[in-house]
């Protein structure tokens, strides 16, 4: 699986004077968790994207990163209209 895949939903703790902090006291069960199910979800919608145009998983979840990210770049005008 590539990585920008699946590490795609990844929570990022806001920085305080160089240090990470949150608000709450993490579960790491629960984080665990969290981060099976999105890495489960990741793989079943590229190798199922892949299979249904017929691509590699590396092409598909490619695809599927641009479409995610290409509208929101576009309104920053970071691509071409």
């Amino acid at each position: 699986m590539p990585d920008f895949i699946a590490n795609a939903g990844a929570w990022w703790p806001r920085v305080r004077d160089g240090r990470a902090y949150s608000a709450f006291r993490p579960d790491p069960a629960a984080i665990f968790e969290a981060i099976a199910t999105r890495l489960r979800q990741n793989t079943h919608t590229v190798l199922d994207h892949a299979e249904s145009i017929g691509v590699t998983p590396h092409e598909a979840a490619l695809r599927i990163a641009r479409s995610g990210s290409a509208p929101p770049m576009q309104l920053r005008g970071r691509l071409p209209s």
